[in-house]
Order: C-alpha cells, then structure tokens, then sequence
C-alpha cells in the first residue's frame, strides 16, 4: 500500500471489481450501505442537529467498501462534510484520518446535557421518518428494527465513536430477551457514556430474567 489513502483506496476497488470510487458510488452495494448508515444514525455527526445526507469515510479499507463494517462511515450533512474535508486555510483537501479528526473536534464542542439529547432524539425521529419514506424498510429483519436503528441513531449522535454494529446487536438481544422499547429509548437518553450504557443493557436484561423467574 501507498501513503496516499486515495491510490490506496483506488486499488482496493479494483481488487472488489469497481473501475474507480464513482463507479462505487452508482453501485446497489453502495446504496445498501449508505441506507443502513443514515437509517441509524439520521442527524450529522457533527451534531449540527441538521439532517444527514452523505456519508463520511473514516477509512478505505477493504471490509467498510463491501460493508462488512460500518464503524469507520459518519453520517454527515453537506456543509459539515464540506468543513471538515478541507483546510479552513489553505483549501487543500484533507486525508481521511485529518478529516474524521476534524468532525470529532467539531462533535466534541457541542456536548450533550440530557435535555440537548432529548431535542436531539426529537430531530432523530423527523429525520427517520423522511428515511422511511425515502428507503422503504421492505428488507428489515423484523418489525421492531427501525426502531432499534432509531435508538442506536440516539446513542451515535451522543457518543460518535460507538461500534455501530456492535450496538445494534447488543439492542436487538436486548429486546429479544424482553426489554421494552421504551426502556431502551430512556437508557439511551439517560447513560452518560458508552461503557455506562454496556452496564445499562446487562442491567436491563437481568431485571427482565429475574421478573420472569419470580412469575413462574
């Protein structure tokens, strides 16, 4: 590999079968990973509060381009993106890693009190719908998952550096093992960090075992 991320990137490509990155981007694997990262994670992850509409990348390696992972793709509007893609002084184009940099610097000058994620939750909602509208969730696993991916768009915003695919399986246990959506909702809000919010899922399970354990 080069130094340059972008040659990197370029021959990554080839080895997948894609003639260069704007053959990628037409492609309907693209479309199915764009879909799964803005039906998440809805509002910029620089927490503009406005509306996502493209999709930054943290990394070009081989497992984010087939969507193996989503871990290194945030979810940004154009202005942000715009912002954080190129020097403020010079105009020149930034690598990914600076970028991403950038996008976390702007994400950390708005921390979160309970109420700024409780409004942000509210724009999180509008957001889902126009995903809804605009991607039907005909392929979704199972009725309750737009609304896990919901949850897990509470918690990317709040916390930009969650394991995304992580989280959604931790929620999908979750409520498979019986807790409400709605305690999974006010847990999002509620934890003040990533490692709380671990602890808040195993709690909440183990309430719901030990509920079920004294009924039968």
């Amino acid at each position: 590999m080069s130094r340059n991320p972008y040659v990197d990137r370029s021959l990554v490509l080839k080895k997948i079968g894609y003639s260069g990155y704007a053959d990628y981007l037409k492609s309907v694997a693209w479309e199915g990973i764009r879909y799964q990262v803005l039906i998440s994670a809805p509002t910029c992850s620089a927490r503009c509060g406005k509306l996502a509409t493209e999709i930054h990348h943290e990394k070009y390696n081989r497992a984010t381009l087939e969507g193996k992972t989503l871990k290194y793709l945030h979810p940004v509007c154009r202005k942000c993106h715009e912002r954080i893609e190129f020097d403020p002084e010079t105009g020149k184009k930034l690598t990914p890693r600076q970028a991403t940099k950038r996008l976390f610097e702007l994400a950390s000058e708005k921390k979160k009190t309970r109420r700024n994620a409780k409004a942000d939750s509210s724009v999180a909602r509008e957001a889902l719908e126009v995903r809804r509208k605009l991607f039907p969730a005909t392929t979704l696993p199972c009725p309750d998952m737009p609304e896990l991916f919901y949850i897990r768009g509470i918690l990317r915003n709040r916390f930009p550096h969650i394991d995304q695919v992580r989280t959604i399986a931790l929620l999908k246990k979750a409520h498979l093992a019986g807790v409400t959506l709605e305690n999974l909702r006010d847990l999002a809000l509620d934890c003040f960090c990533w490692s709380n919010w671990l602890s808040g899922i195993d709690l909440e399970i183990e309430k719901v075992r030990k509920s079920a354990s004294v009924a039968s």
